[in-house]
């Protein structure tokens, strides 16, 4: 009974706190604080995901919604990464040059912003004959 009744005490006290951070407008720098960095929002890319290509000279991007696109981070079969800008425009699309690659397995991780302010990030591998 003591604990039915404490655990009726915590919720009382921590509902309103709860509900009143629910229902708060958080701005897009606050959703920062709360660590809103979210997986997805990729709807394809090429090269595609799992595929095998000769020496891609770019590497696009297409989004669920519209993004900017922060930064794309390569790392090669041999374990070196190379960091490649990603592009100003909020757009549903994003293509970014890339040097040559060399063979092997290639993993591309991505991170973008969306327009109302929520990091987003993917990643996905592909590999150069």
């Amino acid at each position: 009974m003591k604990l039915a009744l404490a655990a009726a005490f915590a919720l009382a006290v921590a509902t309103p706190a709860l509900a009143d951070h629910a229902g708060m407008d958080h701005g897009a720098q606050d959703h920062a604080g709360h660590g809103a960095m979210m997986e997805g929002g990729l709807k394809s890319s090429s090269p595609e995901s799992g595929s095998t290509v000769s020496a891609p000279k770019t590497l696009a991007l297409t989004f669920e919604h519209p993004m900017k696109l922060d930064m794309v981070t390569l790392t090669g079969p041999n374990g070196a990464t190379l960091k490649l800008k990603g592009s100003a425009a909020v757009a549903d699309s994003a293509t970014v040059k890339l040097p040559v690659l060399a063979a092997g397995v290639w993993k591309a991780a991505w991170h973008a912003t969306s327009a109302d302010g929520h990091m987003m990030y993917g990643a996905f591998g592909f590999t150069v004959r």
